[in-house]
């Protein structure tokens, strides 16, 4: 004789809810592998694409790509809702069956057995039609068992499924899952879409078993359960299976001609009721599934589940013909006013650098290109304006006077306010113009793009390059807001655009995150800027990393081989000092007049004025230092031009 074992359900959901959770995060991060292995080689081709392929690109990943996805999961959705409503009324039409039966007004043509006592005695067994091997005492609320016979007319074993349960008024019921049962079934059951009705056993897969066995979590108690994510049809006849009605012949069918596969089957389960088998080896190891199929290649082309998907996907068909692909157009329209002002910009940028300065751009709008446009247009008309008045005045002195206004235009008039840090900055210039300058502006509502950076040279060719990068480096936050990126594209400009290799620029760009309290720059070039710690007991140090000079390079590859971004966690009271190289190179002649060389202000005397002042504000720090540039000059003339820029973490924070 065998022994059934019965597990406690309760005991059985929870030993298997770690089960769930490390299958969902198993697929969870399959799928986001999958995601990035995708990724990697979308962002290289973007990289090295045109500006008008990447709003291509983009506009594929922020509306084409998102709306597929979208009518894939509500598809997916749609099924999981009328696979769950149809196994739901399925699971009620068996659980009344079953009511109906215990109480004694179920179908008398259905075949079933009912026990008054559990008394396990040989008298009872004899009432069976089968060899009970299990003690009747033994078994569970509800389940299925299943009864090997020997079938003479097909020289082989049948398998007859029972479903047994204990109803409250005593005693043990025996339902034969027969045609008769699931015709039962049928006549009870609403539905939208399905076939035929199968009853066949079920092995769940690895990672499927724990979602059959935890049902409990949600369904609780009841033997007799939904599957509500649906599933695949079993390639295996089913031993039971009746249609839900006469099927016509397909085969004079217009629809019939149609193949509808999924996962290789032409039919899927559209509502699944199940209960487990009490066997005495592998309890909880297999199921007695009930499965509501569609079969694509009969009925399912007249049944009103069709229809109701057909206007469906009119009604998805019409939003995305006259709503959707409105929007996508209009934001192609977008990306293409965008390709078209940039183009605008570059052409202007290179028609006033070759010295047209009656060229004018014209655009439209309040944007930031309009604003662009707006500075290149009036340096020109001041440059050009300035070179008539030459002609009949003091030409040269006129001239960089205006360029000197057009210059200090570009500069900040206001450094933006900084919540939690304080910004100072100063240029001073060597002739009447110069080739220095800075910035500092809001990228969002957390991050600020700040440079500092020197044209080779002076005066107003000097100023022009500089003029050119600055509205650069501010035009570059409409694509980019990586420091390394934008230090690449102005060297690919300033390469290919400058025909003289004396001319080059030095900066350093970086980000100032206020969210994270961080700084990042790249130096291409220019003075490595020197760094004070907050903490008094901690040396001031200067702040030492690669990078070459913007232009000097036509190899953008050798040019971004050459930089490495610098990045630094700033605490209260920490503070970067950048500067350009006519502070530490400002030079006078020496007291002793016979000395023919000039004597150097220097990085050792800047960094001992920073250690007798590191404790003052950012504002402070810089009236410090251009003091005593000032105090050194001693009324000489000036070498260069100087710019100095001042980042502090204030100590509040």
């Amino acid at each position: 004789s065998k022994t059934l074992i019965s597990l406690d359900s309760k005991t059985i959901a929870e030993a298997n809810r770690w089960y769930i959770i490390a299958s969902i995060l198993y697929y969870f991060l399959k799928y986001y592998l999958l995601a990035m292995l995708i990724r990697i080689p979308v962002v290289l081709v973007y990289n090295h694409a045109s500006l008008s392929r990447k709003l291509k690109i983009s506009g594929l990943f922020q509306s084409t790509f998102p709306q597929l996805i979208q009518f894939a999961l509500l598809l997916l959705i749609f099924y999981s809702f009328l696979s769950g409503w149809q196994a739901e009324n399925l699971r009620k039409s068996l659980q009344d069956q079953l009511d109906k039966i215990a109480s004694g007004r179920g179908d008398p043509a259905i075949t079933f057995y009912r026990l008054k006592s559990m008394k396990d005695s040989e008298e009872d067994r004899n009432l069976l039609p089968f060899k009970s091997f299990f003690p009747l005492t033994r078994l569970s609320k509800s389940g299925v068992i299943a009864i090997s016979r020997f079938d003479a007319r097909v020289d082989s074993d049948r398998v007859d499924y029972y479903i047994f349960s204990k109803p409250d008024s005593g005693g043990i019921l025996f339902v034969k899952t027969d045609s008769l049962l699931l015709q039962s079934l049928i006549n009870d059951l609403r539905y939208l879409g399905g076939t035929t009705l199968d009853v066949h056993p079920i092995t769940p897969g690895k990672w499927s078993k724990y979602i059959y066995e935890s049902n409990y979590l949600w369904q609780g108690k009841s033997p007799v359960r939904i599957f509500p994510f649906g599933a695949l049809a079993s390639r295996v006849r089913a031993p039971v299976s009746i249609p839900f009605e006469s099927l016509p012949d397909s085969s004079k069918t217009k629809m019939s001609k149609i193949r509808l596969t999924i996962a290789g089957q032409q039919q899927i389960v559209f509502g699944r009721v199940y209960l487990p088998f009490y066997e005495s080896e592998k309890p909880y190891n297999r199921y007695l599934a009930f499965d509501i199929i569609l079969n694509f290649s009969s009925t399912f082309y007249k049944t009103g589940l069709l229809k109701v998907m057909l206007v469906l996907l009119i009604v998805y068909l019409l939003i995305n013909s006259f709503v959707v692909r409105q929007v996508v157009k209009f934001g192609s329209q977008i990306n293409e006013t965008i390709v078209q002002k940039f183009g605008q910009l570059k052409n202007g940028i290179q028609q006033i650098s070759s010295g047209n300065l009656d060229y004018k751009i014209k655009l439209e709008g309040e944007d930031e290109f309009v604003e662009l446009a707006n500075h290149f247009n009036q340096m020109g008309a001041q440059l050009k304006k300035s070179i008539a008045e030459s002609r009949e005045k003091d030409l040269f002195e006129l001239e960089l006077k205006l360029a000197r206004e057009v210059q200090l235009s570009l500069l900040p008039q206001q450094l933006p306010e900084i919540p939690g840090y304080q910004a100072a900055a100063s240029m001073r210039t060597a002739n009447t113009v110069g080739g220095d300058f800075y910035d500092i502006f809001y990228l969002d509502d957390h991050r600020l793009l700040f440079t500092i950076g020197d044209v080779s040279g002076k005066g107003s060719s000097a100023a022009l390059y500089m003029a050119q990068c600055m509205s650069l480096v501010r035009f570059s936050r409409q694509f980019t807001t990586d420091p390394g990126e934008i230090c690449s594209r102005l060297n690919s400009y300033f390469a290919a655009s400058i025909a003289d290799r004396q001319i080059f620029v030095t900066a350093i760009i970086g980000i100032l995150d206020l969210k994270n309290a961080s700084l990042q720059f790249i130096r291409a070039g220019h003075p490595e800027p020197i760094f004070i710690p907050g903490d008094g007991a901690k040396d001031i140090r200067i702040i030492e990393s690669k990078g070459i000079g913007i232009g000097l390079t036509r190899s953008a590859r050798t040019f971004d081989k050459s930089i490495k971004q610098f990045k630094i966690m700033l605490k209260p009271g920490d503070t970067f000092v950048f500067y350009t190289d006519g502070v530490i190179e400002a030079a006078r002649p020496f007291v002793d007049s016979e000395n023919p060389d000039m004597e150097l202000y220097g990085e050792e005397r800047l960094q001992n004025l920073l250690q007798t002042v590191r404790e003052n504000s950012a504002a402070e720090i810089l009236q410090h230092i251009e003091r005593d540039i000032e105090t050194f000059y001693a009324g000489n003339a000036r070498v260069d031009d100087h710019s100095v820029l001042v980042i502090q973490r204030s100590i509040e924070n």
